[in-house]
């Protein structure tokens, strides 16, 4: 049986995770910011500032306000349209796709799910009404920094695989953040939460901010998929989850050179094969009846 194709090939320099490219573009503070408070909130906000700009430039006030919504109105209609470039294709992955564990040396085996993950939700929420300005955020913040910059620094070549950042919308102001990560193993997590920066952090949080601050809660769940007991589809989309993630591989050097450090991006082409459909993926030979009288469908999905 051939082996899986990969749809990339290996990288000098690791890709960008999802969390680090929020912190890039900024998109994490806005995101954060306007959770902070309710919609009605933020439009009262704008209107008073209007109000203020109209009594102060008169009619002209509303100029910037009219030619950003101009601009914005052009610049989506023209990308709906075709004219111009739909910026917001830009990374998808046009094809039936989905994510197989590598070998050590980067090469990819023939058969679904060779190898074991590990997948951790950790999240905060600020149940408060001052949002940003709640008592003991800004500490609790601070720790979440320092621990965000080691496995951006480090924990990359420690078994973390990567990580992305997702909002809850339960509420209308304040919702839980969550971050799930995909670790190789639980040796590999339990070492990140045994290291210096995250039991900085619990210390302070078991020193006395747990209840001075009962408006600040965190939790995490881990779910350990054995190999075999995995499975992932994903059709048109960016690289997210599992997709999101990166393997360093070392390959040996030639003439007594280093060993070159190198990253997969674990991505695979399932448009054929053992990654067609979900009992395949999931080796389940019990489960192939439904999916044969449906047969059709699995080759036309993209």
């Amino acid at each position: 049986m051939s082996t899986f194709n990969p749809v990339f090939k290996p990288f000098k320099d690791r890709p960008e995770w999802l969390f680090e490219k929020a912190i890039r573009t900024r998109s994490l503070q806005w995101g954060a910011a306007k959770d902070y408070f309710q919609l009605s909130t933020w439009l009262g906000i704008g209107a008073l500032i209007q109000a203020a700009a109209l009594s102060i430039f008169g009619i002209r006030a509303i100029i910037p306000v009219v030619a950003l919504l101009a601009i914005r109105t052009v610049d989506n209609l023209s990308m709906a349209l075709g004219i111009t470039h739909n910026r917001y294709m830009d990374g998808a992955i046009r094809k039936k796709w989905g994510v197989q564990i590598p070998h050590e040396d980067g090469t990819y085996g023939s058969e679904p799910a060779e190898d074991n993950v590990v997948v951790f939700f950790v999240g905060q929420q600020v149940n408060h009404p001052l949002g940003l300005l709640a008592p003991g955020l800004r500490e609790n913040q601070y720790y979440f920094d320092n621990i965000a910059r080691a496995l951006e620094s480090y924990y990359d070549k420690r078994g973390l695989l990567g990580y992305s950042q997702w909002q809850g919308t339960t509420e209308h102001a304040n919702n839980m953040t969550m971050f799930i990560m995909y670790w190789k193993d639980v040796d590999s997590l339990h070492n990140y939460a045994h290291g210096p920066e995250h039991m900085a952090g619990l210390r302070w949080w078991a020193g006395g901010a747990g209840k001075k601050y009962p408006h600040l809660s965190v939790f995490h769940e881990t779910f350990q998929a054995p190999r075999g007991n995995f499975e992932n589809i994903y059709l048109n989309c960016k690289p997210m989850g599992f997709g999101a993630t990166t393997y360093p591989i070392r390959k040996p050097g030639k003439n007594g050179e280093e060993d070159k450090l190198e990253w997969l991006q674990p991505i695979i082409d399932s448009k054929r094969g053992p990654l067609r459909t979900f009992a395949r993926r999931m080796l389940r030979d019990d489960l192939t009846a439904h999916e044969k009288d449906d047969n059709d469908v699995w080759d036309e999905t993209v």
